[in-house]
This record gives structure tokens, C-alpha cells and sequence, in this order.
């Protein structure tokens, strides 16, 4: 392999090689100098690799970090299914009667059906983000409603079922 040019690379290299020589960390002075010199992702992995077993990081606080940030995703992934909801709501009793001859109103019944889902997905999304974000506190783990999720998956299996029914009889 070629070597680099550049001064991040050529700094950075002699104090990786050593710190390895040495074998302990690097401390977080000469971290931060190498942050700055080469702030490319690649890279801040292994400076932030570093920083870690160099104790500075306190591992209980970001755990709990990380687990609060997957809840947010979570919350995301409630909110996203609840929009595709709503545009199969929009889909189904809006256009598709607009472009099709014969009765509106199953559509309509279908329409307003996954609208519906789409308010208890966001609703549950937001109910569980807090129920989750309390527990985290508490240092818990907070079980979701099976009872629920049922229900939810149920009308969503039954609207699908309603929407390929008309589908196939129009």
C-alpha cells in the first residue's frame, strides 16, 4: 500500500504505532489532537475505540444513551407504519373509487378502516416511547402489551383481507 501524504496521516500514524508500542491507551489530550487532525468516520471509530478503553467513557451512561436512542427509533418505526397507513387510507377511499366505476362506499369503509389503524399506530408509538423511556429511568425493562399488538395486527390483517376482497370482486 502506497503511502499517504497529507499531515493528519502522517501525524497520526506515529502516535497510533506508539501508543500499540507502549500498549495503553492513548490519553485524551492526543485524542483530541488526532480528532481534529483527521475527523473522517472511518477513523473517529478508532479514536473513540481508544477513548473507551481508556476508561473516559462511563459505560452504565451510555448504554442507558444508546437504549433511549433506540426508543426514539422505535417511536419513528410506530410513526412511519401509521403514515403508510394513512396513504393506504388516502389510496383506497380517495383515488381508487375516483378511477373505478361501480359502489364507492367499500372503499370508503376500507379507507376510513386504515385510517383508523393509522391513529392507534401513532397513539400506541407515543404511549409505548414514554412507558419505555420511564422504565429506562427506573433501570426496568417494560414488556409491551401483547393484548394490543393483537388487536392491531388483527385489523390490519382483516382491512387487507376487506381490500383484496373488493379488489378481486371489482
Amino acid at each position: 500500500m502506497g503511502r499517504r501524504s497529507g499531515c493528519r496521516f502522517a501525524v497520526r500514524e506515529p502516535l497510533l504505532r506508539a501508543s500499540a508500542a507502549l500498549s495503553t491507551p492513548l490519553p485524551i489530550a492526543t485524542v483530541s489532537a488526532q480528532m481534529e487532525m483527521d475527523p473522517t468516520p472511518r477513523n473517529r471509530t478508532r479514536i473513540e475505540a481508544d477513548a473507551v478503553t481508556a476508561g473516559e467513557l462511563d459505560e452504565a451512561r451510555d448504554a442507558s444513551r444508546r437504549t433511549r436512542l433506540a426508543n426514539e427509533r422505535t417511536l419513528l418505526a410506530w410513526w412511519r407504519t401509521g403514515l403508510a397507513a394513512f396513504a393506504v387510507s388516502l389510496g383506497a377511499g380517495r383515488l381508487v373509487p375516483a378511477l373505478t366505476k361501480g359502489a364507492r362506499w367499500p372503499y370508503a369503509v376500507i379507507g376510513v378502516g386504515f385510517g383508523l389503524l393509522g391513529l392507534a399506530l401513532f397513539s400506541y408509538g407515543l404511549s409505548r416511547q414514554r412507558t419505555v423511556d420511564r422504565a429506562i429511568a427506573r433501570g426496568e425493562y417494560s414488556p409491551p402489551d401483547q393484548r394490543l399488538l393483537g388487536i392491531l395486527a388483527g385489523l390490519g390483517v382483516v382491512l387487507g383481507i376487506a381490500l383484496i376482497a373488493i379488489i378481486v370482486a371489482g
